[in-house]
């Protein structure tokens, strides 16, 4: 009995778990002049089921390095995007893809 209750218990806990993560807190950055950033970050936003809303396109270079310049464009594209798509105060992650300086 012991045993079947906490088989029990252990399949309700990983039903639990599975269905209660989601991914509403995670942005991803995406770089429309990378073929690369638009793959890997579509894929992921598929994979983790990433809201729409949660996706923030920009254009910027592709090089590894940036000028503040560039850094400084990013930055207020990245910042428009939360405030178009009303995410400020709902993401914790940011995640980016190759392509991002």
């Amino acid at each position: 009995m012991k045993k079947t209750l906490f088989i029990l218990t252990m399949n309700l806990l990983f039903i639990v778990f599975t269905q209660s993560q989601n991914h509403n807190d995670v942005a991803v950055i995406i770089n429309e002049n990378s073929p690369a950033s638009i793959e890997i970050g579509e894929y992921f936003q598929q994979e983790r089921n990433i809201p729409e809303e949660n996706i923030i396109r920009v254009q910027t270079t592709i090089n590894e390095t940036c000028s503040f310049t560039e850094l400084e464009n990013l930055l207020i594209q990245i910042e428009n995007e939360f405030t178009t798509n009303n995410l400020e105060g709902k993401i914790n992650y940011l995640v980016t893809t190759k392509g991002i300086p």
